[in-house]
């Protein structure tokens, strides 16, 4: 799957997703119009969303999860592999904050921090030498 798009193309990632906005859109009965709307922009601009010729905004995006009652991981989980920039896998992360979300305690909290803070200084220790 190709992860980047050539300048002002939508790339399968985009299209990924216009394919879930179409689907949930229509899965909860909101048409393009009202959709459109909410959106600020035409109806043919929805229709570029929806079939990958045009990306969506991050911001449009929450916008589109806050009006069809969904997550915007929805729009991620169908993607068939990770996506990873510049060695950074946005997936990892999340569950990484999730799992220190979890934690309930200020005190475990900082524990944890210094101990990645310590991996991350030996980590660039390491290739140093």
């Amino acid at each position: 799957m190709r992860r980047k798009s050539q300048k002002g193309k939508a790339s399968e990632i985009d299209q990924a997703i216009g394919r879930q906005i179409c689907l949930e859109r229509v899965l909860k009965g909101l048409g393009a119009a009202r959709l459109a709307e909410e959106l600020g922009c035409s109806m043919m601009q929805i229709r570029n969303y929806e079939i990958g010729n045009d990306r969506i905004s991050a911001g449009n995006l929450l916008i589109v999860c806050d009006l069809l009652n969904i997550t915007i991981e929805k729009f991620f989980s169908s993607i068939e592999r990770p996506i990873v920039i510049n060695g950074f896998d946005p997936a990892e992360a999340l569950m990484i904050a999730k799992i220190f979300n979890a934690i309930d305690t200020p005190q475990t909290r900082k524990r944890v921090l210094s101990a990645a803070k310590s991996v991350k200084k030996h980590e660039k220790l390491s290739k140093v030498d």
